[in-house]
C-alpha cells in the first residue's frame, strides 16, 4: 500500500492518527506500506498545514519503522527534465512518469521486505 501525503488533510493530528490506524491495518493484514510525501512545485506557496503533515508522516514512518520517500527531493533532480506542473500541486503527464519512476525503486524495495505470500 502507497500512503501519499495530500493538499486534503488540514489537521495534522488527525492525519497523525490516520497514519497510525493504517500502519496497524497493514500490520495485521501483512500489508506492505509505503509512506510518501507529496511533491509540490518549487515556486508553491508556502502552506502551513502540508509542512506539519509532512512532518507528521516523518515521525510516523521513523516511530513505526515505515518505509518513506521524500517525493518533493527525488523529483528535485529531474525539475528541468519536463513541463512537470499543471499549477503548484498537479502533476502534469510528463510529472507523473516521473513520479512513476521515481516511485518503483522504493516500491521494489518494500515488496522485497514483505513478499508476497506463496501461491497455494
Amino acid at each position: 500500500m502507497i500512503a501519499v501525503v495530500g493538499l486534503n488533510d488540514g489537521d495534522a493530528a488527525a492525519f497523525t492518527a490516520a497514519l497510525e490506524a493504517l500502519v496497524s491495518l497493514c500490520r495485521e493484514r501483512d500489508i506492505a506500506l509505503l509512506f510518501v510525501q507529496e511533491p509540490m512545485a518549487w515556486d508553491a506557496p508556502p502552506l502551513s498545514f502540508l509542512a506539519a503533515n509532512r512532518e507528521a508522516m516523518r515521525r510516523v514512518a521513523e516511530a513505526q519503522g515505515v518505509p518513506l520517500l521524500d517525493m518533493h527531493v527525488a523529483l528535485a533532480e529531474s525539475r528541468d527534465r519536463a513541463l512537470m506542473w499543471w499549477d503548484f500541486a498537479h502533476l502534469s503527464s510528463p510529472g507523473h512518469a516521473l513520479f512513476a519512476n521515481a516511485l518503483l525503486p522504493s516500491v521494489e524495495r518494500a515488496l522485497a521486505r514483505d513478499p508476497a505470500p506463496p501461491a497455494p
